[in-house]
């Protein structure tokens, strides 16, 4: 049984459809669709858009209201169920990263009606003729992605492609005649050359970008041909724009990364580093193209991407897990690359902010000494491990397991393990 507010929500819907197949349909048609009893006797603002100018003050106040009354509310909603969900996202850097750092799962557990709610308010309360009208279709289309509604995110992203394509006379231009060719180019993309005015007063066309979300809505159901055929008409579309091109980097290796393709897929991850939120995700982005080199057999480019995201790093887990990745990668152990990574761990168990680390960092050393074969060395930085493991089992199960390795291969089989033993 649906909720109040909930009931609420779907019976606007129903009446903002009603009000654009009104608006927006083509000369000698017509669409009746009746009101909801509700609103048999009110005039809503979406209703009253034509009956007068849309003067530059009107505009400005419709800007202005739909922007920071609810769009903002409504996008940094959205924001904070996305950034709860990357508190909860837990990294396993001895696998293969997720694209992401967080799950549509937990996104999904957010508040996300009341997003979608705002969204639909926000384009019935006000002139059609606002700016942000597109806007708020698109925040809607992301809304239900990001709560698994991909049925629902496909209709809104193909009613943004409908709605907001050029026309010509009020009619839509069809595609693939003569006057879909811009300068002689096919085109699906919006052209968004406009006035020094327009570029000030408002945003850029919501519709190149629809573009982009609907070949990661298809991503997430796992139809790749049809986000492949997407992606592939807009990078040879001439008039897709600039401003988009990193974010069509980022859906294009998501794509790759799907298929399995890891070598093209950490090409174009590394084309998509500047849409990272901050300097730690893009440190993620990085290693995570440098597991796919590697797993595409590109030692050398791996390498180069593990160093990156060492710079970058915040994280001690990705930095001690990126310079094992980098010893295991260079020439087969080389002594010189494995002895300066481990003087590099080594450094950094003695360095304050990483106190809390020292388990993961002597275990990592201890797996640096393995590679070398020298077992009394690895059983030394092993019986340290577990000294400074106060609150991880886990890892000081995997020290323990590495340990007795370590004492079968130096053929001293439970010495080093007696003082543990209650």
């Amino acid at each position: 049984m649906l909720n109040r507010k909930f009931r609420h929500y779907w019976t606007l819907t129903g009446i903002l459809l009603c009000c654009y197949s009104l608006i927006g349909a083509q000369p000698n048609t017509s669409v009746e669709i009746p009101k909801q009893e509700k609103y048999q006797n009110r005039v809503l603002a979406s209703e009253k858009t034509g009956n007068k100018k849309f003067t530059i003050p009107k505009r400005l106040y419709n800007n202005t209201v739909s922007h920071y009354n609810y769009y903002f509310n409504a996008n940094s909603k959205l924001n904070d169920i996305i950034a709860n969900a990357k508190l909860q996202h837990k990294e396993n850097y001895r696998e293969l990263l997720p694209f992401y750092n967080y799950s549509l799962n937990e996104t999904s557990k957010g508040q996300i009606d009341s997003i979608i709610y705002k969204c639909t308010a926000g384009i019935l309360l006000h002139d059609l003729r606002s700016d942000w009208v597109d806007q708020f279709y698109l925040l809607m289309g992301n809304a239900y992605l990001h709560r698994k509604d991909f049925d629902s995110a496909t209709y809104v992203f193909n009613y943004i492609n409908y709605a907001f394509a050029n026309k010509e006379d009020g009619y839509d231009i069809p595609i693939g005649s003569n006057v879909s060719s811009k300068g002689g180019s096919f085109s699906v993309s919006t052209d968004e050359k406009r006035s020094f005015w327009k570029k000030i007063s408002s945003p850029a066309p919501a519709r190149n970008e629809s573009f982009l979300m609907q070949a990661r809505n298809f991503i997430e159901q796992e139809k790749l041909d049809e986000a492949e055929s997407l992606l592939q008409i807009l990078a040879a579309d001439r008039f897709f724009p600039e401003r988009l091109k990193t974010q069509w980097h980022e859906q294009y290796a998501y794509l790759l990364y799907k298929d399995k393709k890891y070598d093209s897929a950490a090409f174009h991850l590394t084309k998509a580093l500047p849409n990272a939120s901050n300097n730690q995700e893009m440190a993620r982005w990085e290693y995570l193209a440098a597991q796919l080199y590697s797993m595409a057999n590109k030692d050398s480019m791996a390498i180069v991407w593990f160093e990156k995201a060492i710079k970058l790093t915040t994280d001690p887990f990705l930095d001690v897990y990126a310079r094992l990745n980098i010893a295991a990668l260079s020439a087969d152990g080389k002594k010189d690359a494995v002895s300066f990574h481990l003087s590099q761990l080594l450094q950094m168990a003695k360095r304050e902010k990483y106190q809390a680390f020292r388990d993961l960092i002597y275990y990592a050393a201890a797996e640096l000494a393995m590679s070398q074969k020298n077992y009394p060395m690895a059983g030394n930085y092993l019986n340290k491990s577990i000294l400074f493991n106060e609150k991880n089992p886990e890892q000081k199960a995997r020290s323990f397991f590495l340990l007795s390795e370590a004492s079968y291969l130096q053929k001293n089989t439970l010495k080093p393990l007696r003082q543990w033993i209650v």
